[in-house]
C-alpha cells in the first residue's frame, strides 16, 4: 500500500508556520517538512508578537511567565490591542478565541481545574476581567469536551499536552530558551494558532 502524508499547511498562516519549521523535529528527520502550497497565500498573517519575560530582572518574577505579575499585565494588555472581547461582530476575536499554552507543572489550579483565579499570569488575567477556563490533568470529560467546542466565552489556560491539538484564532505560548523542550514545544504549541501568535520567555525572533 502506498502511505502519502499531507505536509500542506491549511490552517496556520505562513507566519506561524516558518516559526514552526525551526522545530528540532522538522529541522531534523523527525518530521516531514512543509511542502510549499499550489498558490501564494493570501496574507502573510499577523507577525508573531514576542514578549520577554525577564526572569527576575524590572520586575519580572523569576522562573517562568506563567508565574509572573508583569507577563500577565502584557497579556492583558496584548489581548486589548488585539481587541478581544471587545465587539461582537461576526468576524472579531473573542475570549473563546485565545489559547494560553505553559509547562504543565506551571498550569495551575490549586488544586482542581476550573476558573479559581491564582498569581501570576492567569491572576492578572482574571484582575482585568477576562473569563478564564484553566485546563490540567484533572480536567474531567465535560470541561475538556466544552473547551473542544468553545462553548464559553472565556479564554483557555492549559498546558501542552493536555488538549493536544485544540486551535485557537491567538495563541499565546510561554518558554525559555533554557528549557531543552523549547523548540519541540514550537510544534507543541505554535502549529495551534490559525492567527495571531504571541510567545513569552527569555526568546526573541529567530
Amino acid at each position: 500500500m502506498c502511505e502519502r502524508q499531507l505536509t500542506t499547511p491549511l490552517r496556520c498562516p505562513p507566519a506561524v508556520t516558518k516559526e514552526v519549521a525551526k522545530s528540532k523535529e522538522m529541522q531534523g528527520s523527525d518530521i516531514p517538512s512543509y511542502s510549499s502550497t499550489p498558490a501564494p497565500a493570501a496574507t502573510e498573517g499577523p507577525p508573531v508578537r514576542w514578549l520577554p519575560h525577564k526572569s527576575g530582572q524590572d520586575g519580572h518574577t523569576k522562573g517562568t511567565a506563567m508565574n509572573c505579575d508583569v507577563c500577565g499585565d502584557a497579556v492583558v494588555q496584548l489581548l486589548k490591542e488585539l481587541g478581544v472581547g471587545q465587539s461582537s461582530g461576526p468576524e472579531s476575536l473573542q475570549y473563546r478565541d485565545v489559547l494560553v499554552l505553559g509547562p504543565s507543572k506551571r498550569v495551575k489550579s490549586k488544586g482542581k481545574s476550573g476558573n479559581k483565579a491564582e498569581k501570576g499570569l492567569t491572576g492578572k488575567l482574571h484582575a482585568g476581567g477576562i473569563p478564564v477556563k484553566i485546563l490540567t490533568t484533572d480536567s474531567n470529560d465535560a470541561e475538556i469536551h466544552d473547551a473542544a467546542l468553545a462553548l464559553k466565552n472565556e479564554v483557555t489556560v492549559t498546558d501542552f499536552v493536555t488538549v493536544s491539538g485544540l486551535e485557537r484564532r491567538v495563541v499565546i505560548g510561554t518558554g525559555t530558551s533554557a528549557d531543552q523542550s523549547f523548540l519541540k514545544n514550537r510544534l507543541l504549541a505554535m502549529s495551534r494558532s490559525t492567527a495571531q501568535l504571541a510567545w513569552i520567555g527569555d526568546v526573541t525572533q529567530t
